[in-house]
């Protein structure tokens, strides 16, 4: 009995102790599973808030670079306009530049312009007095070939032939230099020169004397006394150039000496005005010497003025010598008047040779 109410005694504590011992398990693991839900739970919400955090600064960052490329692009933008204004600001510069030499140079040419305007309208006023003076000494010219031409008709006589070669002359010699030229070849060279220099040419030598002579129409008159004078002193020799027929001017033939004064320069009409002033003077001084003495003058004055007529007259040979007389005083005198007035007009710087001069 008593160890039956022993082993009952052992078997009832047993069990408590198991009961308990799987009570304290039970409890043990129901702490474990609260313990680990609650680790879990700790863990998860920590999770999820760094997995917000991390969203948010994914978020932030992702803002921050498109920020940033925005920053990046607007600073681009200003460096290129940056960089746009400094080319239009140096291509405003160069335009400005060219700009300004263009003005410089208008202003250059400008004054260049005006300056040559004021020249032209002194050559034009030169050239109006020039082409007066030339127009005038045209008619002139034109006047003294229909003299000439009536003279010719009147004295046909008078126009002198072809001279031969001079008496000192070699056929077998060789002509060197300016003696091997021809006639016109020379009269071309004479043309450039003074009257002068042909004279100091003409008295290097017999031969240059005597083509110079022939070539200029001039020739020996006999030697003739002097009434009034004794009979020992002879009459020094007159030469006088030879007359030729002149020929008619037509209105083509003007036209073109026209257009070739027209075509003159400056320096090119001075040489033709004073050109045509010595001729003026050489007809003055060929008129004083020669004229006087002309038969067929005396007939162009007898028939201009009409004292033809009084041929027949008792004292008409008294009236025509005063007659043409005072006629060749007036026509010397108007021509002397004529020449010296263009020469004032000219001024000192046109050179006239004397009276004489061939």
């Amino acid at each position: 009995m008593t160890s039956t109410m022993l082993e009952a005694f052992f078997h009832g504590y047993t069990q408590r102790a198991t009961e308990d011992v799987l009570t304290v398990v039970a409890v043990k693991s129901v702490l474990d599973d609260m313990i680990a839900d609650i680790e879990t739970w700790i863990h998860e919400t920590e999770r999820n808030a760094l997995t917000t955090e991390l969203e948010k600064a994914n978020a932030a960052l992702a803002q921050y670079a498109i920020a940033e490329r925005i920053h990046w692009d607007e600073k681009q933008n200003v460096l290129q306009t940056v960089h746009l204004l400094q080319l239009q600001g140096r291509t405003l510069v160069r335009k400005l530049k060219t700009e300004a030499e263009l003005v410089a140079q208008d202003v250059l040419n400008k004054a260049r312009l005006e300056k040559e305007l004021a020249e032209s309208k002194e050559k034009i006023a030169s050239y109006a007095t020039l082409s007066r003076e030339l127009s005038r000494s045209q008619r002139e010219v034109r006047e003294l070939h229909r003299r000439l031409g009536i003279q010719n008709v009147l004295n046909p006589s008078a126009i002198q032939e072809k001279a031969g070669p001079p008496p000192n002359h070699d056929p077998t010699s060789t002509p060197t230099g300016l003696a091997s030229l021809s006639d016109a070849t020379l009269l071309n060279i004479f043309s450039n020169v003074d009257a002068m220099d042909v004279l100091a040419m003409s008295l290097t030598s017999k031969a240059w004397k005597s083509r110079i002579h022939v070539m200029f129409g001039l020739k020996k008159e006999k030697l003739q006394r002097r009434t009034a004078l004794p009979p020992t002193i002879p009459k020094p020799l007159n030469v006088k150039p030879s007359l030729r027929p002149v020929p008619a001017l037509d209105k083509s033939q003007l036209a073109r000496a026209d257009d070739m004064i027209k075509s003159f320069n400056a320096k090119e009409m001075k040489f033709f005005h004073d050109l045509m002033i010595r001729m003026k003077t050489l007809e003055v001084a060929a008129a004083a010497a020669n004229l006087s003495d002309d038969p067929a003058w005396m007939g162009i004055v007898e028939a201009l003025d009409g004292t033809s007529s009084r041929k027949g007259r008792p004292g008409s040979t008294v009236a025509r010598g005063g007659k043409r007389s005072r006629f060749l005083d007036g026509e010397a005198h108007r021509r002397r008047g004529c020449v010296g007035a263009r020469h004032r007009r000219q001024g000192p710087t046109a050179s006239v040779p004397p009276h004489g001069t061939t």
